[in-house]
Parts: structure tokens; sequence; C-alpha cells
């Protein structure tokens, strides 16, 4: 039985590879954004409505000359795997195009792991002492699925919080929504 099983498998496996005429299927984007998961169009959306949100704040062009951190992914509190760090990362990119001088998180982290005095500061003091940074940016995304007896919605919330190191103080936090819908499968 196993060698059956076997020799299908790789009879498969021989088809698949070695076919001469591979279908690929491209889904169009307006096709591609009515599904349940989080796709480039909305990492975009996102970052962007963030990045616009803090430049109209008035103290953010006194900033660009202190370094920020952002937090190398968001926390994820949904019931889906989702890729945070590409979110961070889209943010990070776009912060850098507007100016602002920005530490990269996960250094930051392992430098102190692994430094034993470091690991005896307290995390606030190590941040403003050793590295100088003044501002940190973090998030997290939740979600809410609502069914009814067609389809499925899907609301994805981001928020996303500035704290100044020196005070501990949040000075701003913003929210952003999408909102997904798709079909339930028969």
């Amino acid at each position: 039985m196993k060698r059956i099983t076997l020799i299908m498998l790789f009879a498969t496996m021989g088809m698949l590879c070695f076919s001469r005429n591979p279908k690929i299927v491209n889904i169009p984007a307006h096709e591609a954004r009515y599904n349940n998961q989080i796709d480039p169009i909305d990492i975009n959306t996102i970052s962007k409505q963030f990045v616009k949100y803090l430049s109209s704040l008035k103290w953010f062009n006194k900033s660009k000359k202190y370094f920020w951190l952002i937090s190398p992914k968001l926390l994820n509190k949904t019931d889906e795997h989702l890729q945070t760090s590409i979110i961070a990362n889209k943010i990070s990119s776009k912060l850098l195009n507007k100016g602002i001088m920005l530490k990269d998180g996960n250094i930051i982290l392992n430098s102190i792991l692994q430094d034993p005095y470091l690991k005896k500061m307290n995390t606030w003091q190590q941040l403003e002492t050793k590295f100088k940074i003044s501002y940190i940016i973090t998030g997290q995304v939740t979600n809410i699925r609502k069914h009814d007896n067609e389809r499925i919605k899907v609301s994805y919330t981001f928020t996303f919080k500035v704290i100044k190191v020196k005070n501990k103080h949040v000075v701003c936090i913003k929210q952003i929504i999408i909102t997904k819908e798709y079909s339930k499968s028969r």
C-alpha cells in the first residue's frame, strides 16, 4: 500500500513539475480586494493614513530632529495570522521619506537582551540614555467578524500609539479601520 502511494505521489509531482503548458492564473486587483485577507493595497492605505495623520500634527515637524523607534511588528490580537511586520516596515519607509530619523527596533531589542548591564536598567531609561530614542510607535490589530446567511464581514482595527519616552505619555493615538466582505463558500 505504501509503495502504491509513493508511486502515485511521484507520478503526480512529475506531471506537475514537467508540464509543458503550466497555467498561471492572474487575479485582477479589483477582484483580489473582495477577500478576507489584508492585501498590499490595504497595507499601503494603512501606512499612508497613519503617516498623513502624523504629518498633520503641529509637533511632528519639530520632532524630526529626534530619533524615533517603531515597533518591529504590531501586536496581533486577531483570530488569524497577519504579517504585521510588513505594515511596520511600510510605515518606517514612509516616515524615512518624511525626514524622520528611525532606529531599528530589532537591533535595539537584541542589544538590550544581550548586554548584562542593560538588562538591569529600566527599559525606558535605556531607550532614552543609551539609544537616544525620543518617540516610540507601537500598534496593535484586532478584528470583529460578523456572519449572516450569505456573507461574512470582517473589520480590522489598526490602533497606533506614539509615546514620548521622556515622560512616558501617549502623545497621539490613531485608529484605522479596514473592512472586508466576502461570500460564504457552500
